[in-house]
């Protein structure tokens, strides 16, 4: 980070701790009092604005890094990549992506954010999961079409997690 600007680095940091502060304040349900402790909302891990940020960034560094020459995919190319996903844990993305749009329905009609905060976490823990096991999901070895399925896949998460995050006033960054 030393070849960021200081305008930047203000921006980011600005953006980070909003987020902090944001997602600690919505988490909770509405009709529940909020206790806000500052250095619990900072917290790198667990369910905070800072976690859910680092996450969106990792996706998209992943998709940069691994990406390359997917928007040349077609049609059948890109079903071919999406059917070689299979695993529990691909499918247990693919079913929390599933349920985006109700979510945010349902979090509309009844006015409450928290339903939404709760979707970010889910989603991340869930990329957190996946990106951790080395066994079946270390991207730099696979081979495709494996390989550019999961990368639509965490373009998709990375897809709902902006607009989740935009939902709630946060500013996703592409890099920390």
């Amino acid at each position: 980070y030393l070849d960021l600007g200081a305008e930047e680095f203000d921006d980011r940091a600005d953006a980070i701790g909003l987020a902090a502060i944001k997602l600690y304040i919505l988490k909770p349900n509405p009709s529940t009092t909020v206790h806000f402790d500052p250095q619990a909302s900072l917290q790198p891990n667990g369910d905070t604005g800072v976690y859910a940020l680092y996450t969106y960034a990792r996706i998209q560094s992943i998709c940069r890094k691994e990406g390359g020459g997917l928007e040349g995919l077609g049609g059948s190319e890109r079903e071919e990549a999406m059917a070689a996903l299979g695993t529990d844990l691909e499918l247990s993305l693919l079913r929390l992506l599933q349920a985006w749009p109700d979510v945010v329905r349902t979090a509309a009609a009844s006015h409450e954010p928290s339903k939404i905060v709760t979707f970010v976490i889910q989603l991340c823990r869930a990329f957190s999961t996946l990106n951790n096991d080395r066994d079946d999901h270390f991207i730099k070895e696979m081979e495709s079409p494996r390989k550019e399925g999961l990368v639509l896949l965490l373009q998709a998460v990375g897809h709902a997690l902006c607009a989740a995050l935009t939902l709630l006033g946060i500013k996703p960054l592409e890099q920390m």
